[in-house]
């Protein structure tokens, strides 16, 4: 019975309909509704969870390592040749609204003090936010391997 029981954990941490894992990078990422239905500042605030707490609190699929990606994670992921969205993966949870322009996600990558990168996952572009504070961005936390 032991037996059975690991083999469910491990497969279903696999195949969870919660994340998504990208052999390719040796990554999940998290693939579930919050990923697409709350947007988050940078850092938190007084009143606000920030975008890097939300992560590292993550508990899902039974893990707990979850982090901002860099934005070098997200360009792995990119497809510049799509539209709508501009990755390469299967995300089953993705803004796809037409005239929408709230499909911005927050990176860990600092451009200098000022700036914060953020992706844009309907078009494949990305560019520095200047307002950390005050800008609300998607979150979708990943973390290294699928074990």
């Amino acid at each position: 019975m032991k037996n059975i029981y690991l083999i469910f954990l491990l497969f279903g941490s696999l195949f969870s309909e919660d994340v998504f894992y990208d052999a390719k990078t040796d990554l999940t990422w998290q693939d579930n509704k919050e990923a697409v239905e709350k947007v988050y500042e940078l850092k938190s605030g007084i009143f606000s969870t920030g975008a890097i707490d939300y992560c590292s609190k993550l508990e899902l699929n039974g893990f707990t390592d979850w982090r901002l990606p860099t934005i070098r994670e997200y360009i792995n992921i990119l497809d510049i040749s799509k539209y709508n969205p501009a990755i390469r993966v299967k995300f089953k949870y993705i803004i796809l609204k037409d005239n929408y322009d709230g499909d911005y996600y927050w990176t860990s990558t600092l451009r200098d003090d000022q700036y914060t990168y953020v992706i844009n996952i309907k078009s494949g572009s990305f560019s520095g936010s200047w307002n950390k504070k005050e800008y609300h961005y998607f979150v979708r936390c990943v973390r290294k391997g699928d074990d």
